[in-house]
């Protein structure tokens, strides 16, 4: 196998991994945001922060 299409393939791979980890770690998030039962924007941003 060539080189450039090892390396080619390496990066698809790694890109493949890096959006799974984006598309899980929003959900995550987007689950908290919504246990939080706040009603404004100001307000997830503060609870966000503080970490509750």
């Amino acid at each position: 196998m060539d080189l450039n299409i090892l390396i080619g393939i390496i990066i698809v791979f790694l890109a493949y991994i890096f959006l799974l980890y984006l598309v899980l770690w929003s959900r995550k998030t987007i689950e908290h945001i919504s246990d939080l039962k706040v009603n404004s924007l100001r307000d997830i941003i503060r609870e966000l922060r503080h970490g509750r």
